[in-house]
């Protein structure tokens, strides 16, 4: 038997379909918060430095703070899994 995990893409945006093809076409995931870049290119070092990049730039969203660490778990722990910054 085969042990392996299965990740889902599920687009939350206004043109579905085009996030989908973008991600495909670009090898790519965007996970919210787009206006903050990428976080790999930027050297991102702490969910504390996410989360005041997301607060910066979505300072109108009450859940803003969430995301720091959201976002480090996902690229810290499954799109880099090895701990390579």
């Amino acid at each position: 038997m085969l042990d392996a995990t299965i990740w889902r893409l599920i687009a939350h945006h206004q043109n579905r379909d085009g996030a989908l093809r973008w991600s495909l076409r670009n090898g790519r995931i965007a996970i919210g918060w787009g206006a903050i870049g990428d976080i790999q290119a930027q050297g991102s070092q702490s969910p504390e430095e996410i989360r005041d990049a997301i607060q910066h730039f979505y300072s109108e969203l009450s859940n803003s703070s969430n995301g720091g660490s959201s976002l480090w778990n996902f690229y810290s722990i499954i799109a880099n899994p090895r701990g390579v910054a």
